[in-house]
């Protein structure tokens, strides 16, 4: 109440100094304007002086606030809305770093692929990076989160609409749109279209994360210079890959020169490839030669091996992870064409 009161007492002030001010400045124009010479000048300059007070106080001022508001706004939530119209209107740069892009989320994927697609044909720059669903990292974010299963299915579903949606891309776009994922948890999320920026930090419990605040700022403003680098950081690290690299591995086989882009997993005793061509072409074609390498690392052979069918932690290992990563086998049971790749020394 005391508070009120004194509130209430400053206004008054305030609102009187301004009556007064606005006075005296008309007072000093009044009269300049009625006399000669030097005189004249110096009371229109001195009223004009004044009247400048006031107009700062009454007009200046309430837009300067605005302005500072504008360029720092805090949100109860992740404003969807907010950036899916900034991502509409971008002609710069996006950029997304999070556990999946809540934008990517069902109710408001089709509407984000369209701003995106419009973004990109004005030529922006767009950059997103998705935590390996895989990943350590990622593994205890769900164990945190009671919806782990939903998560699972969501990331996986994220995953191969935007491997889909780099079809909708002119071809003379397609340098402009690259996904990669990475398996570091950063300490923020970041949303960016051109030079404004939403910035959140991972929580603690059970929470999604859009349920937390969210920081609005411009990306050259401190905290929103600190989340772009460490955009920046995640980016060029080396175990970062991109989406088409991450999805699909290009295999040859020695033998023959055939190449095939196979789904795969990583798993701590060594790299699953699940193709049934590949094991097909192997067995018919190079049943004695099952050397194989990877396109991208030609220098490397492999040799093919068959998963033991009474090798059970491997098989149930190799499920989960192919699950998390391309979500559930079309078919139930032991994936069909799976062997492993022996590195040769």
């Amino acid at each position: 109440m005391r508070r009120s009161r004194s509130d209430l007492r400053s206004r008054r002030v305030y609102y009187g100094a301004l009556g007064l001010i606005l006075l005296i400045g008309a007072a000093l124009t009044a009269i300049g304007v009625t006399m000669a010479g030097a005189a004249q000048d110096v009371l229109i300059n001195l009223g004009s002086s004044v009247l400048g007070v006031f107009l700062v106080a009454v007009v200046l001022e309430p837009i300067i606030k605005f302005g500072r508001r504008y360029e720092e706004q805090i949100h109860g939530g992740f404003p969807h809305r907010r950036f899916l119209d900034g991502v509409a209107g971008c002609s710069q740069r996006v950029r997304i770093m999070g556990a999946w892009p809540y934008v990517m989320e069902t109710q408001w994927r089709a509407e984000f692929l369209d701003a995106l697609l419009a973004a990109i044909r004005r030529n922006a720059q767009v950059e997103i990076l998705i935590l390996d669903p895989t990943s350590p990292a990622a593994m205890q974010r769900r164990t945190d989160m009671r919806d782990s299963t939903e998560i699972s299915r969501l990331v996986t579903e994220i995953l191969a609409a935007l491997d889909a949606f780099r079809a909708r891309v002119p071809r003379e776009k397609q340098t402009r749109l690259h996904v990669r994922i990475y398996n570091t948890l950063p300490p923020a999320r970041l949303y960016r279209w051109d030079n404004r920026a939403l910035s959140s930090f991972f929580p603690a419990g059970d929470r999604w994360g859009s349920d937390v605040r969210h920081y609005e700022t411009n990306v050259t403003s401190g905290l929103g210079h600190f989340v772009d680098d460490q955009f920046s950081l995640i980016w060029n690290d080396k175990r970062s890959r991109d989406l088409t690299t991450y999805l699909r591995l290009p295999l040859r086989i020695q033998a023959t020169g055939r190449t095939f882009h196979a789904r795969y997993v990583i798993l701590d005793d060594g790299l699953y490839a699940i193709a049934p061509e590949l094991t097909d072409s192997l067995m018919r074609n190079a049943s004695t030669d099952w050397r194989v390498c990877v396109e991208d690392t030609p220098d490397r052979d492999y040799t093919a091996q068959g998963v033991p069918d009474d090798d059970d932690e491997a098989w149930e290992s190799i499920l989960e992870f192919y699950t998390l990563k391309y979500g559930e086998p079309t078919t139930p049971g032991r994936l069909p064409g799976t062997i492993r790749l022996v590195e040769q020394p």
